[in-house]
């Protein structure tokens, strides 16, 4: 089974005013904070122990390339 664990992280805009546009955008990953959930993306219930499970995972694992968008 497949679950996300969702985290909150901040996001830094760089914005040019003269211009009026977003010059950079910028993942805090330094900031990344506790996770605040565990979901299956079908709506499927998801046990306590599957979800302890798998915030543990995601808590302990090395990462591999964050992916922008949602």
């Amino acid at each position: 089974m497949t679950v996300f664990v969702r985290y909150m992280v901040p996001v830094l805009a760089e914005v040019d005013i003269e211009a009026g546009r977003v010059v950079r955008v910028q993942v805090d990953d330094e900031a990344v904070g506790d996770p605040e959930d565990a979901f299956v993306i079908d709506g499927t219930d998801l046990s306590d122990a599957d979800r302890d499970r798998s915030v543990t995972i995601a808590s302990s694992e090395d990462w591999p390339a964050w992916e922008l968008g949602g």
